[in-house]
């Protein structure tokens, strides 16, 4: 791997840590510390030794952010879930209750 490219995806990982901590909505910042993982896993498996380390360090601080955003992922998508649900009965619920359209005579 080119050293460039590890210290990009390094310092992408990084950024991406840095940002899922200003989200507030659990979703999002689960799928960025997600993907800060995944972007510091490349370095730390085929980068250079001083950048495997730094690596190394982002990965395991955002699989451990990612653990415990993993909770509150979970409760957002089943509330999320709930709400989907529900509006779904109620607009089919609707369709049924409408009184059928009234032809028009000529």
């Amino acid at each position: 791997m080119k050293p460039e490219t590890g210290k990009a995806l390094t310092w992408t990982a990084c950024g991406l840590m840095a940002l899922a901590m200003m989200i507030p909505a659990p979703t999002g910042a689960f799928f960025l510390l997600a993907l800060a993982a995944s972007c510091a896993a490349v370095p730390t498996l085929f980068g250079a030794p001083r950048l495997r380390l730094m690596a190394g360090c982002f990965l395991v601080v955002a699989l451990v952010l990612t653990a415990r955003a993993f909770p509150a992922f979970q409760r957002d998508q089943k509330a999320y879930r709930q709400r989907a649900l529900e509006r779904g009965k109620s607009s089919r619920l609707e369709i049924h209750l409408q009184a059928p359209p009234k032809a028009a005579y000529v």
